[in-house]
């Protein structure tokens, strides 16, 4: 077996036997193609390198046939290999452009194939097989008006474009953890087009005084987790977060408000402004505001701060928006408590996801998932349990 087989599926198998065509061209971001070949391979998928000239003088195929485990695409020979892979009887899922020149964007964009890469992509927009285009090169190749034209043709035919990092003068490859994410977004089912999310999560806090604040622990993953993999199923995704352990999720709108009338704040101008279809709320929104002290309360001494209860922003939300479907996370020590609230909780929510205080810190947990008629128990980890949420309101 080839070595590289031994990492696939080692991150996720949610590229599980997908076929990627990997084109590489000749900017020096090849050299992340060896990296990226890895990275989808650790999700699963099986990759297929294929390289022009001009890349094969930067990086050796060799470095490619032992990254993706498979004997590299040089030329385009008798095997006719674009008409195997991406042809009508296609065995590949997707062709990815990565790096992808100028040179290459102006020859795809005028049917130009005089390269394997660009033969693949005649060959891919021909059938119907995705196409997903990554830029690298100078800024000011980039912002070349004739180059902005043929981006900007190749996007109204169907072709994808992943932004590239703008640094140091440079139109720099995204990063791999952008790629590998719009990848999966692509060959994903696309089960939640049409469908606009709001998801809200991490702490909020309330103020003490000038300097102090009473707060919630959450790390902010299951908020992270349940919105990228809404916008990964083709929903429109706003993320209202406060403070994030893990880091912010990829391919949604993102609102960072820490405080607890931020959040609220915001919640109910995004569903003025737009027509949700869900409101997921995971943060550990403050159950009490304080009574702000104007300057910083003396440590030497004892001190006693007044708590008042805050409103529920979900309680409000529902009076205002009566046809939004609410999922509402409900922390609490045992089933039988989370049960007892959930009846409450369902009067203005369509569903109430709860889990138990002791297992806060374990990777994989316990959640109960109650509606009005049912009720299910489900063991998962965070991401897991995003995909069943994802699944139910499909």
């Amino acid at each position: 077996m080839h070595p590289t087989k031994s990492i696939k599926s080692q991150k996720s198998e949610e590229l599980e036997n997908k076929k990627i065509i990997l084109g590489v061209t000749g900017s020096i971001a090849a050299i992340m193609s060896i990296k990226l070949s890895r990275e989808l391979i650790r999700h699963g998928a099986e990759v297929q390198a294929v390289m022009t000239e001009s890349a094969q003088k930067i990086i050796h195929p060799y470095s490619l046939k032992y990254a993706t485990g498979n004997p590299v695409i040089e030329e385009i020979t008798g095997d006719i290999e674009h008409v195997r892979e991406v042809g009508k009887q296609n065995q590949a899922d997707l062709l990815l452009i990565a790096p992808s020149t100028a040179n290459t964007i102006g020859k795809i964009s005028s049917g130009i194939d005089d390269t394997p890469v660009t033969t693949f992509a005649t060959t891919a927009a021909s059938t119907n097989v995705p196409i997903i285009i990554v830029p690298a090169m100078h800024q000011s190749m980039l912002d070349q008006e004739i180059i902005s034209e043929k981006i900007d043709y190749l996007k109204n035919k169907g072709i994808n474009f992943i932004d590239p990092k703008i640094e140091e003068g440079k139109a720099k490859m995204a990063d791999l953890d952008q790629i590998v994410f719009e990848t999966k977004k692509q060959l994903m089912p696309n089960d939640l087009s049409g469908k606009k999310i709001l998801v809200t999560g991490g702490p909020t806090y309330t103020k003490v005084d000038e300097v102090r604040i009473l707060t919630n622990r959450s790390s902010g993953e299951t908020g992270v987790r349940i919105a990228q993999e809404a916008s990964k199923r083709g929903a429109d995704v706003t993320f209202i977060h406060g403070d994030l352990e893990k880091n912010e999720p990829r391919g949604v709108k993102k609102i960072f408000t820490p405080q607890y009338d931020q959040m609220k704040e915001r919640v109910l101008k995004e569903l003025e402004q737009d027509q949700y279809d869900y409101l997921i709320s995971t943060a550990a929104i403050s159950d009490f505001k304080a009574k702000v002290n104007k300057k910083k309360l003396d440590s030497s001494k004892k001190q006693e701060i007044e708590l008042n209860k805050a409103k529920k922003i979900v309680e409000e939300v529902s009076k205002n928006f009566s046809k939004l479907d609410i999922i509402i996370f409900k922390l609490d020590k045992d089933f039988q408590e989370i049960k007892k609230k959930a009846k409450g909780l369902l009067t203005y929510s369509t569903f109430v996801v709860g889990n138990k205080i002791d297992e806060m810190d374990k990777e994989e947990k316990n959640f109960l998932i109650i509606d009005k008629d049912t009720e299910k128990e489900l063991k998962a980890n965070k991401k897991e349990l995003a995909n069943f949420l994802m699944d139910l309101i499909d």
